[in-house]
Formats: C-alpha cells, structure tokens, sequence
C-alpha cells in the first residue's frame, strides 16, 4: 500500500482508519464492565470494522460501480483503532484512581 501514491492521502488514510474506531474502544469499555478485556476489544473492533468494509462492498453491488474499494488493511486499521481506545480507557482509569475517585 505505501508504494501506491500521494503519501498524504496515505497518511489521511492510515490516521483516518484508526481514527474510526478508536472511541468505540474507548467507550466501550467505559460503559459495560464486560467489555473491559482486550480481547473483546479485538472481537468488537474486528465485528465493527468488517461491517463497515461488508456495508461498502454492498453499497457498491447496488449501485453498480466500486465507490469504494474494500481493503484488508482498513480492517487492520480499524482494529488498531480500537485497541488505541482501549489503552486510552486503561490510562483514563489509571488517571481517575490515582486522584482518589473511585467506581461504586
């Protein structure tokens, strides 16, 4: 994928990729306990992301023309996306309870 061109729209789109999904990671975690685990961050990440990539292969299957090319890659980043909110909530928390606020 880098060898292919401009380096700013690959840059728009690695930053872009991980920037998605990167509050699902975060809130999610924030908002169900079950959730708290990285691996459910991988599995809600990989849910999300191939969804995402499955609505734009289907959008272009009716519209008759790719608008839209799905790539592994987005996946990949969409994932890295997640785990980047996940460590984010994990320093959050760190944050909180070292001010002395806790969870009741």
């Amino acid at each position: 994928m880098m060898h292919l061109g401009n380096k700013d729209i690959i840059l728009r789109n690695i930053l872009g990729n991980i920037i998605l999904l990167r509050p699902l990671g975060f809130f999610t975690s924030l908002l169900f306990k079950k959730f708290r685990k990285f691996g459910y961050t991988l599995l809600i990440g990989f849910i999300f992301s191939v969804g995402i990539e499955g609505m734009q292969f289907l959008i272009s299957a009716i519209l008759g023309f790719t608008y839209k090319i799905t790539d592994v890659d987005d996946i990949i980043l969409n994932i890295y996306g997640a785990v980047v909110g996940f460590i984010m909530f994990k320093l959050f928390s760190i944050l909180i309870e070292s001010d002395g606020i806790t969870e009741n």
